[in-house]
């Protein structure tokens, strides 16, 4: 009942398999420091992370006091075993590191591997701010000329261009694709698959890259596994663009519906485009509401994609377009 393998029990099987946890990779990574390069192999353990440190430690055996020390150091100074992207302290590791602790003893608890002793290091953390981050066309113009011809660039591409998750598009698959974009279920955060209409720019960046004998289309393994790493990608991205306003990659899916907006698209074909489940078609409406919005997606999708087309060429989209400001 060590604290090593029983983490990667409470990963595999209560993260992964139960829960069907579509981030569950990431969190392992990111907090524990278990590391999947494959799902059907072992993991690897991260140098100085907290599996690391506490592999041999039996669970029964960790105090309250060392549960908060840890989130407390995630605050501090970066989760252990991990390198900090941000100087100082950041919030928003401490929530990280406070979630996956307090899902992970709780799960202990419930199996009756600890007396709950140890939860009483986790204390509610405070709520991150809700972001408002909106790319202007001139930050937009500026990251798509940045961008090279990597296997990264084309997911931020098509990021830029669909509004997806940076998790949905780096995963797609060749068997996604026909001349729409099929998420299935178990990769998309409402549950349900999720058709995006492919503009003819989307297309072009798919048409582009060879095809491997893998499954996965964005990749530097010959599709054996999908493109990660992108923490160094926005590094190199921030050193270049020098953006006055910090930006994360997830912002870019409220810029899109932003630009959506600004284009003259209602709020449910917005929501529709997003694969959004809650704001118009949330609760009962969502019930007996059934319209998917197909041939709307379509043409809001392709509107956008022309937009940003003649962003980066310097021309005059078609239709009126309110300028889109920088905020933070």
């Amino acid at each position: 009942n060590t604290f090593g393998a029983l983490a990667r029990q409470f990963v595999e099987q209560e993260q992964r398999d139960r829960r069907h946890n579509r981030t569950w990779k990431k969190q392992a990574r990111d907090t524990l420091g278990l590391v999947y390069d494959d799902d059907d192999a072992p993991p690897t353990i991260r140098p100085g992370s907290l599996v690391y440190r506490w592999c041999d430690k039996p669970v029964s055996e960790i105090t309250a006091d060392e549960v908060c020390s840890v989130i407390r150091e995630s605050y501090r100074s970066g989760v252990p075993g991990r390198t900090s992207r941000v100087a100082g302290v950041a919030s928003s590791r401490e929530r990280e590191m406070n979630k996956t602790l307090s899902r992970m003893l709780k799960w202990l608890h419930r199996e009756g591997l600890i007396d709950g002793t140890a939860l009483a290091g986790i204390h509610p953390a405070e709520p991150g701010r809700d972001r408002d981050r909106v790319l202007s066309d001139k930050e937009l113009k500026a990251l798509w000329t940045a961008l090279d011809d990597s296997a990264f660039s084309n997911v931020i591409r098509v990021m830029i261009v669909t509004g997806v998750r940076r998790g949905e598009a780096e995963a797609m698959r060749w068997d996604e694709l026909s001349s729409d974009w099929t998420i299935p279920a178990a990769r998309h955060k409402s549950k349900r698959a999720h058709v995006i209409p492919l503009s003819d720019h989307v297309k072009k960046i798919i048409k582009s890259i060879p095809r491997h004998d893998g499954e996965y289309v964005f990749t530097t393994t010959g599709g054996a596994r999908p493109v990660c790493g992108f923490g160094k990608v926005k590094y190199r991205l921030d050193a270049a663009l020098q953006f006055k306003e910090p930006w994360r990659f997830h912002d870019l899916r409220r810029t899109v519906a932003t630009g959506l907006e600004r284009l003259g698209f209602a709020l449910p074909v917005t929501e529709a485009v997003l694969g959004h489940v809650s704001g118009s078609k949330s609760g009962v409406v969502g019930i007996y509401q059934r319209h998917e919005y197909a041939k709307e997606k379509r043409g809001a999708l392709d509107a956008w994609a022309e937009h940003i087309d003649a962003l980066v060429k310097g021309k005059k989209a078609r239709g009126k377009v309110v300028p889109m400001r920088a905020h933070a």
